[in-house]
């Protein structure tokens, strides 16, 4: 059609203009016009250009590799402001920008001296809109569907989002809101194999698993140039993003094998089994993210060749995470036999005596002689960062050096883990106790897949908070998941922008260099034999590094 042709001329045309003006050798993605990029998040966006993959978590792509490495080796900005993370380390879950809210992406791939907090394998700037780049009011709105299947099950979601950009007072102010929402829910199966031993499995697991994901974001800018020489903007953004995932299935071995037939290859391919006394799983994993970043850019001109940049920002993350497991299995002394045979998709399908899904087969208990009769994890991330840049550009109409750039960042990060991790127990974990698994707890036990029509399901989370005691874990492990860091990273850079012509051939390129000050101090616990709890220890380092770039 012609008005999409025109679209992705324009969106073409927009990446190779960044990539030719860049003097550092980058990739770009840009959207011709406000709330066009397409893809659920700006993850799908980048994954595109060349040199970058996704990694997908439960089919949301999350991760950003640069040539092959992995996230925590590259850093993210937005706007040219380092980014807080949720995880461990610094890398960035880019599943928490929607993509309808990004105006244009630049990774860099190389080093560049103006550019601060850069990561090893490349660096990725997302960029919100610019309302005074518009010459009038724009208005977009995108709904959409999606229906996702497995087998005869459907889960449907949903997206949408709203943009408005407008200009007042003679094109000296303009501002611009944006709002994107996503509800994204899906299902899927699992089947993991281990303890191969001459060619036969030692044991498995089945799963079946649902997930519900909603993401709010949020975008405002406000910008205002009374004169040539002056001009500035402060822009927000803010989303939150509740992933909940409802996972149930089983954990076996195999128990006792006769009959088995292999392939050519010496691989079991089909066998009967006695004495199998398998796990009950029904576990949810559930995380809130939310996170924020302000910035307030001001930028003077003075005569035809000097410009200065001040921008202040900050950036907070936090992050409410759950793991929870329970567990359910056969009453004492009973066991169960069936047949399994490898089908063509490369998992084993299996014929039992029981059915998996009616819970009078099943009682609530330490079912893999664990000591727990269940385990919950919960966890805190707080990641806060506050910024401020000073910036010089002078420029010259000819010569070899098209601009000289300098200028100094300091930025302060505090970011902490706390984790609080708790046995499960009926009364008093490793007693061997069992309870009838209550009528009300109980939900759908569909499950088809791996030769199982049903597999017994009840909602975890309310088992936790109704027939469950917890018992805290004090471990040494634990305790190591208990940690703050406070840095504060000054840099100095000078760069020279250069635009020449090498006889016919057109040269860009930069040369230039970091100082680089770090001060960083941490809190956590030193455990040892007898303390599993720790005591509390802090520590640190101050270094200077020295980073040329060409």
């Amino acid at each position: 059609e012609p008005a999409k042709l025109r679209e992705l001329k324009q969106r073409i045309e927009n990446a190779i203009e960044t990539k030719e003006t860049s003097t550092s050798i980058v990739e770009a993605v840009s959207a011709e016009d406000i709330g066009k990029l397409p893809d659920t998040s700006i993850a799908d966006s980048i994954a595109r250009l060349p040199g970058l993959t996704a990694q997908r978590d439960r089919g949301r792509a999350s991760e950003i590799n640069i040539r092959g490495l992995a996230g925590d080796f590259a850093a993210t900005t937005l706007n040219g402001r380092e980014q807080v993370s949720l995880g461990n380390n610094r890398g960035v879950e880019f599943d928490q920008y929607p993509s309808e809210l990004m105006s244009q992406v630049v990774v860099y791939k190389t080093a560049d001296a103006s550019l601060v907090g850069q990561g090893l394998s490349g660096t990725v700037d997302l960029q919100t809109l610019r309302p005074l780049d518009f010459s009038e009011r724009k208005i977009a709105v995108n709904a959409r569907g999606d229906m996702s299947k497995l087998g005869d099950e459907k889960s449907y979601g949903n997206r949408f989002s709203l943009s408005y950009i407008d200009q007042f007072a003679d094109n000296t102010v303009g501002i611009a809101l944006g709002y994107a929402r996503l509800n994204n829910p899906n299902q899927g199966h699992q089947f993991e194999a281990w303890g191969y031993n001459n060619g036969q499995l030692g044991g498995g697991k089945l799963y079946d698993f649902e997930n519900d994901n909603t993401r709010d974001g949020f975008m405002a800018a406000i910008e205002y140039k009374p004169t040539d020489t002056y001009s500035t903007i402060f822009d927000f953004y803010y989303s939150r993003f509740d992933k909940d995932e409802v996972k149930r299935g089983m954990e076996f071995s195999t128990g006792n094998v006769t009959n088995q037939v292999r392939d050519a290859d010496g691989t079991v391919v089909s066998y009967d089994f006695t004495g199998f006394d398998p796990v009950m799983r029904n576990d949810f994993n559930g995380a809130e993210d939310t996170l924020s970043s302000f910035g307030w850019l001001q930028e003077f001109k003075v005569g035809d060749a000097w410009s200065i940049n001040l921008d202040l920002s900050a950036s907070r993350a936090e992050r409410q995470e759950r793991i929870l497991e329970t567990y359910a299995g056969f009453p004492a002394g009973i066991t169960d036999s069936g047949a399994a045979r490898l089908n063509n998709d490369g998992f084993f399908e299996f014929d039992f005596g029981f059915d998996y899904g009616d819970p009078d087969n099943f009682v609530l208990t330490d079912a893999g002689g664990w000591g727990q009769d269940g385990y919950v994890k919960d966890f805190e991330v707080r990641d806060n960062l506050m910024s401020a840049r000073l910036d010089f550009e002078r420029t010259f109409e000819s010569g070899m050096i098209s601009s000289i750039q300098f200028g100094a960042n300091v930025t302060d990060r505090e970011k902490s883990r706390a984790s609080n991790e708790n046995f499960l127990c009926l009364v008093a974990c490793r007693d061997g106790a069992t309870l009838a698994i209550p009528d009300s707890l109980l939900t759908g036990s569909g499950f088809d897949f791996a030769g199982l029509s049903s597999l017994l399901g009840y909602d975890a989370r309310a088992a936790l908070g109704s027939v469950y005691a917890l018992r805290g874990n004090t471990n040494g492990d634990i305790a190591n998941k208990n940690w703050s860091i406070d840095e504060t990273v000054t840099t100095l850079f000078f760069q020279a922008n250069i635009d020449a012509d090498l006889g016919s051939v057109p040269v860009r390129g930069n040369i230039g260099v970091q100082a680089v000050q770090t001060d960083q101090s941490s809190d956590g616990f030193a455990t040892y034999e007898g303390n599993p709890v720790g005591d509390p220890i802090s520590g640190g380092a101050t270094y200077t590094d020295f980073l040329p770039s060409l």
